[in-house]
Formats: structure tokens, C-alpha cells, sequence
């Protein structure tokens, strides 16, 4: 516009269309002379510029000339005391005429014109006999919104804009009443989908939470980049800058779904690789095994043959070479079983980091939402990531029991607060499915049993879990009892029932009923084996009793042994550190990954306690050195100082406060490391919310 407005030969022309009507008119020779001539001059210059249409206006809004034509509205007052009232012609032509400058209007539709347009408007000015300018009229170029709406639209073989996706747009936003914020007018890319009624909740958090919306922040002059909402409340990665210019703002989205693709990819991925290569593993010791050993198996058979004479004979020195054979081979599976530990527990950091966030964010996101489909597609997210974790930690308990490492530990233990917790967890769950979940005890202790009841809990969260999984009507029943000095749990299920060739190969490795349960109800096929092994561990077993049609029952015995700890007393004791008693505190985070320390900060400041973090362990044995904490939350594998080293350096300095390991490193040697460095307690990732705040409050002075 300013360009145009500059061009001598163009400026000549319009001056004296805006001085000939003053004197003659409209309808003069003279008059129809020059607009004939300066279209013939200009038109070029509009074409080269993509405007639509121009037009000159005098001081008091009347419309002069249009290149489009227009004959019938020549002469028409267009501000907003005429005709056409008020329009986004005439509050630009009064913008114009307030501050005598460049102008962009807004979006929308002229009656005139009969088409959606943006305007651009220019003061025009004249010089008098004393040199002095005087105002005389308003130069107006009309852009089309579909001109403006393909200019930011790219066609590349039939996607929109290359390098934004299949999810990707662009916006240009205003207010569509200046500043006043009635209503946002925008050109997008994918207007037809942004423009789409939203749900009234969607609606709702449009007006309660605004900041949660890029177009929102972009008018408010902000610029940024990150997580947030379209139109439609679709989570979305967004830039927003504001363009003073123009006074539009301008958004680019891409759906979080199509961002976070190849990293739920790449996940997938991973999994599969391990699943696939840990068999193949286990194959290539066994063969190496079997050639290795070949020999002495051979002489062993001929020993218990009787056939040892006939047996050729072998040097001892060949012996001896077997033997150190056999031995340098022991040393090789040793090494082969540390770099698969060592496999493993990367495997598990590496998983259960994302996992942590995934389950954490979930949790609190859940907490603070309201809307019943948000909710529930929050839920898919938390489901999905706590069923990747119980893969993960499968996973680590095969290899523990098939490498002999898996300990039991018996202490004393309540039996019916075991039953109730298991009544609590599922009866929700059974519930949504329409079925019925009942616990019956039948033996009623006084005093504390002795075993491992995380194991043993562990067992009944697999036997409920795929009860509820395989039964569509009816429900579940757990009932226990002692008989024969034997403490029994049964769980019995009114579900789809087994057959006999299922029943025999259940507790296998990786064994279901065929192809389409996996495929249907989910699941590795690890848990039966793990929780038979577990029960064989612990002095038990697992039996099972099924018909096709008629449902399933499970039984799990175990010894049975009391403690001289009456229930009550240990109610008691263990009850006392976490109640809902406000606390508070100041909680050191020694946390490498940002997101986690985002989500830390989150759950410690929701439990009311202020929080400090430190990015790795020599930053916070720095913190710890010249302020005063009530305890640190220390994570393991952090840059500059591990967690290890830097709880070894605390306490070298004298220092007592509590230190609380939370790590993704969860195996038993983790375990033993952090407690011979000093840590009072061991929390491992994901992080139980619930877990967390029982060690906090035993550590922190209440508030």
C-alpha cells in the first residue's frame, strides 16, 4: 500500500480523483477520463500486488472510485453514518482518520463487496499554498480471506503445507471487535475442523481457562512455543507470535498425537527387540552349555551304566583340560550373566524414567479433571503405561528366578488388611465390568502371620486380575481358610473356563490359551509362571480346577505361621508416621531429568512441603552443605556426582538428615547400594504417591 501510495505516476491520478469530484463532480468528462486512464496505469501495479480491489475515499467517507467498478455506489458515504452502518470499512476509515496512519482491519464480510475481505487503509494527503499537508482521503486495498487462506496453504503432492504433518495447521488471528474481545476471527489452514461446534465443555474451559489456549495467548501480545489447546480443546504443540504490524497474531499447531508418534514408536520398538532377544539369549547359553559339557555327560552315562570299563579311556592331563575348560566357561557365563543383569537393569531405568512421567502426570492430570471423557482418555493413558511397568517388572522377576537371585522376605503381616487392600483395588474395577467382587475370611487371626506378603499379594493381584479379565457376567469370589496347618486362598470365577489342553501348559513360560487372547485380552503369558514359581518359593503351590463353559477356580497354599505380634499392636505401630494430618517441610530433589523433577515438585508441593532441586549429586551435596533440609529425595544415575557418591559425601560430612532413594534402578544390588551409602529408605519409579508420603511424614516435623 505504501509502495502504491508513493509511485509518482499513481499518486498523480489519485490526487486528481480526489480533487476533480470536489469541484465538478462525479459525472464529468473529465472525471470518467481519469479513472479510465488510471486504471489503465494502475492496474498492473494491483495485479503484481494481489489486491482484489481499490478504492479512494474522500474526508468524509464518500467513495470516490473502484477499480472493480462500483458505478453504483459512487458518491455512497461508507462510514459508519451511512448506508451501510457500521463495518469493518467504516471503523477502519475512522481508525484512519483518528491517527492519520497505516491500518489493518479486521476479518469479515462487506455487503458491499459481497465477500469475506481483510482491509488495508492508507491516509492520503495534499499540500496547500503554504506547503502545509492536509488530510483529503483514504486509499483502501481489499484482500480476499480465500486469497490469504491460500497463500498459507502449500500444496506439495496433495498434503497441506509440508513439514507440519498430517495434523499441522496455520492461523492468522484477531479480535473481531478490537480490543474489546467479544469474539476471535481467524484464516486457518483446517478452518472447516477448528470451526466445528465443540463440546460444552470444551466451551466452558474456552472461558474459564483461556491460558490454555495458543490463539488466546498470541492476542494477548505473548510469544511462545509448547503444549497446548486448539479451538476444539485437541492437546496440540504450538508457536505463537504476535505481529504488531498487522496486529494479527499468528499460531502453528501440530496434534500432540502425530508429535509424540515416532517417540511411541520407537517404545514399541523396544519392547519387541527384548521380548524377541531374551529367548534367543537363553537359547545360546543352553546350546553353549550342552557342547561344553557333552564329554562329561558321556562319562557320567557310562558310570551309571555300568559300562565305565568299556568307556575309552582319557588321559588326566585331557581331564584336567576339561575341567579348565569347564571352568573358563563358568567365568564366561558369569560375565554373560552380568552384562544380562546389567541389560536388565538398563532396560528397566530406561523404561521406567518415561514410565514415571507417563504414570505421574497421569495421576495428577486425573486429579484435576473434571470432564468424564478427559478423564477417561487420562485413564487409557495411566492403564496403558502401568500395564507397560508390570511387563517391565515380569520381565525382571523371570530373570531373577531363573538366575536363583529371587529372595523371599517373611516378616509378620496382617492378614485382613492384605484381604481388604485386594477388596479396595478391584472392587472398582469389577464393578465398571458389571461383575461382583467379595472377599470371605474364614480363618480370623488375633495375632500377625508370618510370609512374604508382597509376594504373596502379588499372586493374588495376577489370579483376581485374570479372573476379572475372562469373565464377562457373574463375578469373583477370594476365600481363605486354614486347613492342615496350610493357609488357603481360592480364587473362584464364574468366567469362559479352560480345557484340559489349556490346563496343561498354563503355568508355562509365555503360555496362553492360543493366539487370540493375546490378541483379545492382552498380556505376556508371564504371570501364572511367575506366581507358581513365587508360591513354589515361598513353600506353596498353585493348583487349578477349570471346565470350558463353567468357569475357573484357583488355589494357593502356603505354610501357615504365627508371629507372637497381635494384629492390633502392629495397626498401631505401623499407622502412626501417615495420617491426613497437614505437614510441612523443605525436601531437597536430587532429580537429572526435567520432567521428573517437574512432576516431583508437583506431588511433594501438593503434600504441602516447599521444595529445592538439584540437578545432579554435586549440585546437591553443595545445597545440603549451606541450607537446612528436612530430607533429600535422591535419584541414582545423575551427570557430574551419582546419587551413591553424593549420599556417601553427606554423611561423610557428619550430616543425619534423612535421604530417601527414589530411582528407576530397582533391582536388589540398587538396593544394597543405596542402603551401605547411607539412604534411610528406598522408594523405586514410578512413584507411588501413597508410599511416598507414609516415608515423608516419618522423616518431616508435621505442620
Amino acid at each position: 500500500m505504501k509502495m502504491l501510495s508513493s509511485d509518482k505516476k499513481f499518486s498523480y491520478f489519485m490526487h486528481q480523483l480526489l480533487l476533480e469530484p470536489r469541484e465538478s463532480g462525479l459525472s464529468t468528462e473529465k472525471y470518467q477520463a481519469l479513472t479510465t486512464q488510471f486504471k489503465k496505469e494502475s492496474r498492473l501495479l494491483f495485479e503484481d500486488n494481489q489486491i482484489n480491489d481499490l478504492l479512494l475515499l474522500n474526508d468524509s467517507g464518500e467513495l470516490l472510485y473502484s477499480i472493480a467498478g462500483h458505478e453504483d455506489e459512487l458518491g455512497e458515504n461508507l462510514s459508519a453514518s451511512g448506508f451501510y452502518g457500521e463495518t469493518i470499512l467504516s471503523e477502519l476509515l475512522q481508525e484512519i482518520t483518528e491517527n492519520k496512519q497505516f491500518t489493518v482491519s479486521g476479518f469479515g464480510k462487506i455487503e458491499l463487496f459481497d465477500q469475506q475481505v481483510t482491509l488495508m487503509g492508507v491516509p492520503l494527503f495534499l499540500k496547500d499554498s503554504v506547503n502545509t499537508k492536509k488530510f483529503v482521503g483514504v486509499m483502501i486495498a481489499l484482500f480476499p480471506l480465500n486469497w490469504m487462506r491460500e497463500t498459507l496453504t502449500k500444496y506439495e503432492s496433495g498434503e497441506i503445507y509440508e513439514g507440519l504433518g498430517e495434523s499441522g495447521d496455520i492461523s492468522l488471528i484477531q479480535w473481531r471487535r478490537g480490543e474489546e474481545r467479544e469474539a476471535i476471527n481467524f484464516i486457518n489452514t483446517l478452518k472447516s475442523d477448528l470451526l466445528r461446534e465443540p463440546p460444552e465443555a470444551c466451551q466452558q474451559m474456552r472461558t474459564n481457562e483461556p491460558d490454555k489456549f495458543s490463539m488466546v495467548q498470541v492476542l494477548d501480545h505473548i510469544d511462545g512455543a509448547g503444549w497446548s489447546l486448539n479451538p476444539s480443546c485437541t492437546p496440540v504443540y504450538s508457536v505463537w507470535r504476535w505481529l504488531p504490524e498487522l496486529k494479527w497474531g499468528m499460531t502453528l499447531n501440530q496434534h500432540k498425537e502425530e508429535v509424540l508418534g515416532p517417540i511411541e514408536g520407537l517404545r514399541q520398538v523396544t519392547l519387541l527387540l527384548i521380548l524377541f532377544y531374551l529367548p534367543l539369549f537363553g537359547i545360546l547359553v543352553r546350546y553353549q552349555l550342552r557342547v561344553l559339557t557333552r564329554p562329561i555327560a558321556g562319562l557320567v552315562d557310562a558310570a551309571e551304566s555300568g559300562t565305565i570299563l568299556e568307556y575309552p579311556r582319557v588321559a588326566v592331563n585331557e581331564v584336567n583340560l576339561l575341567a579348565t575348560a569347564l571352568q573358563e566357561n563358568e567365568k564366561r557365563l558369569s560375565k554373560a550373566n552380568q552384562a544380562k543383569d546389567e541389560f536388565l537393569a538398563s532396560m528397566s531405568h530406561e523404561l521406567r524414567t518415561p514410565l514415571t512421567s507417563i504414570i505421574g502426570n497421569s495421576e495428577l492430570l486425573k486429579d484435576k479433571t473434571v470432564d468424564e471423557d478427559t478423564r477417561s482418555i487420562i485413564e487409557a493413558v495411566e492403564r496403558a503405561g502401568r500395564g507397560q511397568l508390570a511387563l517391565v517388572n515380569d520381565i525382571l522377576d523371570i530373570s531373577k528366578l531363573e538366575s536363583g537371585k529371587f529372595t523371599i522376605d517373611k516378616q509378620p503381616y496382617d492378614l485382613s488388611k492384605l484381604l481388604n487392600d485386594l477388596l479396595l483395588t478391584f472392587s472398582p474395577q469389577a464393578e465398571d465390568a458389571g461383575l461382583l467382587f467379595s472377599v470371605i475370611q474364614k480363618n480370623h487371626e488375633e495375632k500377625m502371620l508370618i510370609d512374604d506378603a508382597q509376594r504373596i499379594t502379588q499372586i493374588l493381584i495376577n489370579l483376581i486380575g485374570n479372573g476379572l479379565k475372562f469373565t464377562s457376567q457373574g463375578g469373583l469370589q477370594l476365600t481363605t481358610w486354614v486347613e492342615d496347618n496350610r493357609l488357603i486362598y481360592q480364587v473362584k470365577d464364574s468366567g469362559v473356563g479352560m480345557s484340559p489342553a489349556v490346563l496343561d501348559k498354563l503355568f508355562g513360560r509365555f503360555e496362553q490359551a492360543d493366539s487370540s487372547i493375546s490378541r483379545r485380552f492382552g498380556g505376556s503369558g508371564l504371570g501364572l509362571y511367575i506366581s507358581q514359581n513365587l508360591a513354589m518359593l515361598m513353600g506353596g503351590e498353585i493348583t487349578v480346577s477349570s471346565e470350558e463353559g463353567e468357569g475357573s477356580l484357583f488355589t494357593l497354599r502356603l505354610p501357615y505361621q504365627q508371629s507372637e505380634l497381635p494384629v492390633k499392636q502392629l495397626h498401631q505401630e505401623k499407622a502412626a508416621p501417615v495420617t491426613d494430618e497437614p505437614f510441612s517441610g523443605h525436601i531437597l530433589v536430587a532429580e537429572d531429568t526435567p520432567e521428573l523433577q517437574l512432576l516431583e515438585r508437583r506431588i511433594l508441593e501438593g503434600f504441602g512441603l516447599t521444595v529445592t532441586t538439584a540437578n545432579d549429586g554435586q549440585e546437591a551435596v553443595d545445597l545440603v552443605k549451606n541450607n537446612s533440609f528436612d530430607a533429600v529425595i535422591m535419584d541414582m544415575q545423575m551427570p557430574v556426582m551419582d546419587g551413591i557418591e553424593a549420599t556417601k559425601v553427606i554423611r561423610a560430612s557428619g550430616n543425619s538428615l534423612p535421604i530417601i532413594a527414589l530411582t528407576a534402578n530397582v533391582m536388589q544390588k540398587h538396593r544394597d547400594a543405596f542402603n551401605e551409602a547411607g539412604c534411610n529408605c528406598f522408594l523405586g519409579k514410578p512413584i507411588n504417591k501413597n508410599e511416598l508420603l507414609a516415608v515423608l511424614k516419618g522423616c518431616v516435623n508435621r505442620g
